[in-house]
């Protein structure tokens, strides 16, 4: 399955959100490109690319997913 179908099946299930699915696909199903986003991801990409913030304090499904598009475009693949 790609990342993006791995992550919303996990997504599926009770209690799991984005972090938790993130780590289960790069730690367990070998995603190697799928980074887990927490809070320290997040402050370097404050400080790399504020605007990509737009004054967020929460990580929502919605900015996983734009964390992970800039991580990718910035870092590469397995960055």
């Amino acid at each position: 399955l790609s990342s993006s179908q791995v992550l919303s099946e996990l997504l599926t299930l009770p209690g799991v959100g984005p972090k938790v699915a993130e780590c289960v696909s790069l730690f367990s199903l070998s995603q190697y490109h799928v980074l887990p986003i927490d809070t320290h991801v997040y402050q370097i990409l404050a400080s790399l690319a504020p605007s990509r913030i737009n004054g967020r304090s929460s990580l929502s499904l919605k900015a996983h997913e734009e964390i992970r598009a800039y991580w990718k475009e910035r870092f590469g693949e397995y960055g």
